[in-house]
């Protein structure tokens, strides 16, 4: 696995972890995230990142995460449309499915990411919490 595709499994991971951890949605479906759910903070190798979870139908939850948010505007999180380094140092957005089965959905990521803040998220070992790491893709 290329360490571009590491940093954001690792990123997308920690935010789900986190999101779970905080009670902000859970696994199964209809356990949130509610349409006004909060955006969540967290650090993952040691930088500090912002995200937030909401649902997109199907028992499917949009996350986006930025580490290192320039702007301390939070409500940049909650932009469908994250995807330059205006935001932070790393961008990313993933799905979380919960109707089928329990993974995050690994095919076409949204990530941009400098190169450092690239190595040091692929070089963090982050467990799924209850889910797989990886599974099919829907559309």
């Amino acid at each position: 696995m290329s360490i571009r595709k590491k940093a954001w499994r690792n990123l997308m991971l920690a935010s789900i972890n986190e999101g779970l951890e905080q009670n902000i949605f859970g696994l199964d479906s209809g356990s949130g995230p509610t349409a006004n759910a909060p955006s969540y903070e967290f650090s993952i190798a040691g930088l500090p990142v912002i995200a937030h979870a909401f649902d997109i139908g199907f028992d499917e939850i949009r996350i986006n995460a930025i580490v290192s948010l320039y702007d301390q505007r939070t409500d940049l999180v909650l932009a469908g449309n994250i995807t330059s380094f205006w935001f932070g140092d790393a961008v990313a957005t993933g799905w979380l499915e919960r109707r089928t089965g329990k993974w995050l959905q690994t095919s076409s990521p949204l990530f941009r990411c400098r190169r450092e803040v690239s190595q040091l998220l692929a070089n963090v070992t982050v467990k799924p919490n209850g889910y797989l790491a990886e599974g099919k893709f829907f559309l």
